[in-house]
């Protein structure tokens, strides 16, 4: 017998009024208003909902009489023969997450219309379908943007109504588990969330918080968190974890993120989502300003301790309002008011400055809290083997990587990576940049002399490739606005940040050292004063290290590498066996 092929049919959009004359218009004109699965869009002035359902007309009956929904004028379905359950779930969950993004609408959905990403049957199908209901609504008026401007913004990466992986599934469960059986106990609880880079942290931070509102801001029924969570789970059946956090409206959240340029960030998601607010994220030195039931610290190991500062005064003088000694760290700040719960997400690898907490100031917490480990890569298409090669590669540990799902590639010359990433950046619209490691002399006095002939770096130190450093340590914009493009940055722009390609130079501070066949650091060509500690040369060089970490992990679908060193570059094509894809 011949294997019949599977083919989709168009998808047909019809729009009713959001009142009761329209629910019955459902029910009578068209022959899918009952009993076949469809995904719909309720939309106001400002706000939107999305949804799929097997009873349009019921569903939009139940629609009708929530209060929260009153608002809403239009109902748009989008019917097709094709659509089958799972095919609307997904659908209805990419349109959660693009609309999201898109930023015309304000959504009422609570975190995701589905938890965790499931395959089925001919999945890649229903892919272009997704693309032509995108095309249809930015026709009607109901998004702006292109799928292609949206999978670039941060909003749509850093998303509270992503999918979540099962792991990060469970650990929502643990943290909501947790949050409810602190309240109910009066017990203060600490949770250590630890995790490598592109592990998804943030994006689980602030699914977290924004399933924690949702649940504070319901009334009596939570009729989206049966997509939030699997059916099965112990937290969904708890009626009475729901209430006991329902019952706390007072509940003053906090989120804590360290870096300054990634707080505005994630201020900007939060000021676009519904019931999240900027003034829940706030820094480590706002901690001590009020008091806060739930504190979610993101990046903890960007927590600083005093050495280093630039401003000692402000510094003392939260210690003193806590009435804690000067030499205390942040973690210490955090630590010094009892709360119901409080939730660090941790990884030791991304220290990368004397500023920066050392590993033994987590350990009195890490041994009072419940610790959790996400292992599974979500960033980077090349997944754990390529994170366990980068780690292992730069512990010196002797390995080789050969792959087709991750494009890394070694440069015998600068021009060439560069001319790389701007091919892929012209590619994929955006989101490709050069970084390097802070081995070139910056100052502020230096910056202002140079601005105006773009001349920050000598790449090879001979004259040939002369670019400009990004204009500010701290700026957020070099990774996204597309005027930075031709500036390189370093560790402080890009840390927390995902790329779709990153070139990264392997400066004059990292060489392959031929007599003890090891990777090494030439400590006096590295200018980054903050990297180093004074008097030991061994975390001096693990911080540097730690830099180059976080460079090579940058990337979603691509690495480019150049290495000053020529030994260096001659033993790194040794250990990557992958081939230069065509940019064209």
């Amino acid at each position: 017998m011949a294997k019949s092929e599977f083919s989709l049919t168009s998808t047909k959009y019809k729009t009713f009024p959001f009142n009761t004359n329209g629910a019955e218009l459902i029910k009578s004109s068209i022959d899918k208003g009952q009993n076949w699965p469809v995904v719909y869009i309720l939309s106001g002035d400002k706000e939107a909902y999305i949804g799929e359902t097997n009873n349009a007309y019921k569903r939009m009956s139940q629609h009708l009489e929530n209060k929260k929904r009153s608002i809403m004028k239009d109902i748009l379905l989008l019917l097709n023969d094709s659509f089958n359950k799972s095919a609307t779930l997904d659908i209805e969950n990419k349109l959660i997450q693009f609309m999201h993004a898109d930023g015309k609408f304000q959504l009422q959905n609570e975190n995701s219309g589905q938890s965790v990403q499931h395959n089925y049957y001919q999945r890649g199908l229903y892919e272009q379908c997704f693309q032509d209901i995108w095309d249809e609504l930015r026709r009607k008026n109901l998004a702006s943007k292109t799928l292609y401007e949206i999978r670039n913004s941060e909003i749509f990466k850093y998303s509270p109504y992503k999918d979540l992986t099962e792991e990060q599934l469970s650990c929502v469960e643990s943290l909501l588990k947790m949050t409810g059986l602190a309240l109910e106990s009066g017990l203060d609880k600490k949770l250590v969330i630890q995790g490598g880079a592109g592990t998804g942290k943030t994006v689980l931070a602030i699914y977290f918080i924004k399933c924690l509102v949702d649940i504070l801001n319901q009334k009596s029924n939570f009729e989206d968190l049966d997509k939030v969570l699997p059916e099965d789970s112990p937290i969904l059946q708890s009626s009475k974890l729901f209430k006991i956090i329902n019952g706390r409206k007072d509940l003053k959240i906090a989120f804590v993120v360290p870096t300054p340029s990634f707080r505005e960030t994630v201020k900007k998601i939060f000021k676009v989502t519904k019931g999240l607010k900027p003034s829940m994220v706030i820094g480590p030195n706002d901690i001590a300003k009020k008091d806060y039931d739930i504190v979610i610290v993101d990046e903890a190991h960007r927590l600083q301790r005093r050495q280093d500062l630039v401003n000692y005064g402000a510094y003392d003088a939260v210690c003193d309002s806590l009435g804690l000694p000067h030499n205390s760290t942040q973690l210490d700040w955090i630590s010094k008011k009892k709360r119901p719960i409080t939730v660090i997400f941790y990884d030791p690898k991304q220290r990368v400055k004397t500023t920066d907490m050392l590993d033994d100031s987590f350990k009195s917490f890490l041994n009072e809290a419940e610790v959790i480990t996400l292992g599974t890569q979500l960033r980077i298409q090349g997944g754990n083997e390529y994170i366990e090669f980068i780690n292992s590669l730069l512990n010196n540990k002797h390995v080789t990587y050969e792959s087709d799902k991750y494009d890394l590639f070694v440069f015998d010359d600068y021009g060439e990576m560069e001319h790389a990433i701007k091919v892929q950046n012209k590619k994929h619209e955006g989101l490709c940049r050069i970084v390097a490691g802070i081995s070139y002399p910056y100052s502020t006095k230096m910056r202002d002399k140079v601005a105006k002939k773009k001349l920050d770096i000598d790449v090879d130190g001979d004259g040939k490739y002369l670019r400009m450093w990004n204009l500010g340590f701290n700026d957020p914009t070099f990774i996204t606005d597309e005027e930075h493009k031709d500036e390189i940055g370093c560790v402080y722009t890009c840390q927390g940040y995902d790329l779709n390609y990153a070139g990264v130079i392997l400066g004059p501070d990292i060489f392959y050292n031929k007599s003890t066949k090891q990777i090494d650091i030439h400590i006096e060509k590295c200018t980054d004063r903050k990297a180093k500690v004074k008097g030991n040369d061994e975390e001096t060089k693990k911080n540097i290290l730690h830099q180059y970490l976080v460079l090579l992990t940058r990337g979603i679908y691509g690495t480019y590498i150049y290495a000053v060193d020529k030994d260096l570059r001659n033993f790194l094509r040794e250990c990557i066996k992958t081939k230069k894809k065509n940019l064209n």
